[in-house]
């Protein structure tokens, strides 16, 4: 799902990748897709700048240009996102700042040449391509996909790390619990009721738990649904030391479960302590 070609002077690369979305998106996705990447894959590198964004809803296409640098070498990258049925594509140009002109015109050339597959991309895994996610506080690491939207929000006592699908209709959240107070297993669990209830149905507190499974490793999985918000989850949680409360949940809305249920598996799988 991928190709990368470098010039034979090292100083020029094309990388090209396309995903398989499960589902084709409409242009709000789209750009949902394009920033998260730009802000998953592009903007944690050393003296990153943005230096310009289109997006054209007519021809579903994105350019995005960034600098940045590798090793302390300048370089300088332009991105064409281009969406056609349930492919969503990245065509990075990329050279060092310093041979960015003598690449342009047979970039822009290149370009112009791009014809895609939507029927192969669909036969892809959906979001195969991951980056890693390392916990603020190093509780835990897993993969998530590169293109869905990172948030973080916090409240006394307690924080989340949220992804959310570019379409809205799948999340993963890691939910960090820590009140001081020393929690037994018995606990664990009436927590984690308390936070599906409160967190999940903002206060309607109409989870309906499907299943209970203890897990291998020690934590607890919950199957759960919420009717009056048409949708459901797995939950895996867990206390780690005395007091603090983790607690690991998949959120999709009715008749997604069987896009994302294999995205989320590939995050359980890549699960780990730091």
């Amino acid at each position: 799902s991928g190709v990368v070609f470098t010039s034979p002077d090292g100083k020029a690369t094309l990388d090209f990748s396309v995903t398989n979305t499960g589902t084709e998106l409409d242009i709000a996705s789209f750009e949902n897709f394009v920033k998260a990447t730009e802000a998953n894959y592009f903007s944690w590198r050393p003296d990153y700048t943005e230096l310009g964004y289109k997006l054209d809803d007519a021809n579903a296409s994105a350019m995005a240009s960034k600098s940045f640098t590798i090793d302390g070498v300048s370089q300088a990258v332009f991105t064409l996102y281009l969406l056609n049925g349930q492919g969503a594509y990245s065509f990075d140009f990329w050279s060092e700042e310093s041979v960015a002109n003598e690449y342009s015109d047979p970039y822009s050339n290149l370009m112009s040449t791009i014809n895609v597959n939507s029927t192969k991309a669909a036969d892809l895994p959906a979001y195969n391509f991951v980056t890693t996610f390392t916990d603020q506080n190093n509780l835990f690491q897993f993969d998530v996909p590169l293109a869905w939207t990172y948030a973080y929000n916090e409240d006394k006592n307690i924080y989340f790390d949220t992804f959310t699908s570019p379409d809205g209709h799948g999340a993963m959240q890691n939910l960090t619990y820590d009140d001081g107070t020393t929690i037994s297993k018995s606990l664990a669990g009436k927590i984690a009721l308390a936070l599906l209830n409160q967190s999940y149905t903002g206060g309607a507190g109409d989870i309906k738990i499907t299943g209970d499974v203890i897990q291998k490793d020690g934590s607890e999985r919950l199957d759960w649904t919420s009717k009056k918000g048409g949708y459901s989850g797995q939950s895996f949680f867990e206390a780690r030391g005395k007091t603090t409360f983790l607690m690991l949940s998949q959120v999709v809305d009715e008749g997604y479960f069987d896009l994302y249920q294999p995205v989320f598996q590939n995050t359980l799988s890549s699960y780990v302590i730091p």
